[in-house]
């Protein structure tokens, strides 16, 4: 047990080097078919101190889910969430679901909300009811679903997987932030007093 959660622990420290990278590459050995926003393409991150979920996470299959530490959003005081398809010809960006009842810091965007088609960037954005009346726009991040050919290696590994820890390690390594997140909620649900799991998705968060 200790030397397989010593493994998981190097593997994150892993997945905290490349999680804001792991795109990046990607764009640069054209396996990735798509076009970063300009943002995104010279390497500069806008001021998302807000935000928990890092910018430019990658999708396998899981419903992405995000969270931030402000504006605080509640039943008093709901926020708006905003998710965008930025145009690839320089254009302004789409904007493809709205909530305006979003109460807690936590939004998760399901299939039954939006299909998020494969091979695409998308961004979310979240403003206060406060920042909407004074037309002020809240911090935004990026986010990539792969396609299915950029899947086949992960698949191939998530198959030999022996246990849903070995799955997750898959994930760590490969820098899939959302499915890595989903996996270690899974099994906190089954394990919710296991330390070993609650450090690992504190060292996760904490990147």
């Amino acid at each position: 047990m200790k030397v397989t959660i010593k493994i998981l622990l190097l593997a994150i420290l892993l997945f905290l080097i490349s999680s804001n990278s792991y795109a990046q590459e990607k764009q640069k050995n054209n396996t990735f078919s798509r076009k970063l926003p300009p943002i995104l393409s010279r390497g500069g991150i806008r001021d998302i101190a807000d935000f928990i979920t890092p910018n430019d996470s990658v999708i396998y299959e899981a419903s992405p889910i995000f969270e931030w530490n402000k504006p605080v959003c509640d039943s008093k005081a709901p926020c708006i969430v905003i998710i965008e398809q930025p145009a690839q010809n320089g254009a302004d960006e789409d904007i493809i679901y709205e909530d305006e009842e979003v109460k807690s810091n936590i939004f998760i965007l399901s299939k039954d909300k939006v299909e998020l088609e494969p091979g695409f960037v998308y961004s979310i954005e979240v403003v206060s009811d406060k920042e909407k009346s004074s037309e002020k726009a809240s911090s935004k991040i990026y986010f990539y679903k792969l396609t299915d050919k950029e899947k086949d290696s992960i698949s191939k590994d998530l198959l030999g997987a022996q246990n849903q820890k070995a799955k997750l390690d898959v994930f760590i390594e490969n820098g899939i932030w959302f499915d890595t997140v989903e996996q270690l909620n899974s099994m906190l649900e089954k394990l919710p007093e296991d330390k070993d799991l609650k450090a690992i998705k504190e060292t996760i968060y904490k990147k």
